[in-house]
């Protein structure tokens, strides 16, 4: 297993920053995304119609990671917060409420990620993820986002 430093490609985008890329025999592993550190990075549960409740359900540190297949024109791209991981896929909606404040839903839930303070380059670099691997919106900026932003980020930033 060879290990090189590595850049993205994309059409018509800027390449992706990528971090290490580890090679195997069926294709290679890169990590486009790694943020450790104090405070750790927090992914809530939101429930009820108007996300009511947000509950804490994993803390740690945020790791997005891409494996693509030698030969063929797989790829797949993952995120993880501390021992959770889940898919990232162009059908999933995700949703930029807040500069640190990222929403999106998986069957059956709505989570939310949280960046940890003094996380805005990291954050940037997650969003141009989420932009290229799933259903992106940005909210932060829009007059749209307003009122929801405020709703999540009172109650999942103050939990």
């Amino acid at each position: 297993m060879a290990t090189r430093e590595g850049g993205g490609r994309g059409g018509g985008r800027p390449p992706l920053r990528v971090g290490r890329t580890q090679e195997y025999r069926m294709g290679r592993e890169t990590q486009l995304l790694a943020a450790e550190g104090s405070p750790p990075v927090s992914l809530f549960v939101l429930c009820g119609d108007r996300f009511e409740a947000a509950r804490l359900f994993r803390s740690g540190g945020l790791s997005v990671r891409m494996a693509r297949v030698e030969g063929h024109p797989v790829s797949m791209a993952s995120c993880a917060v501390g021992n959770h991981h889940w898919m990232l896929s162009r059908d999933a909606l995700v949703a930029r409420l807040d500069a640190r404040v990222f929403v999106f839903e998986m069957p059956g839930f709505f989570y939310a990620v949280v960046g940890g303070g003094g996380a805005e380059r990291k954050c940037a670099t997650l969003a141009e993820i989420f932009s290229r691997f799933c259903s992106y919106h940005d909210l932060s900026t829009t007059q749209q986002g307003i009122p929801i932003n405020m709703q999540i980020r009172t109650r999942v930033i103050t939990n």
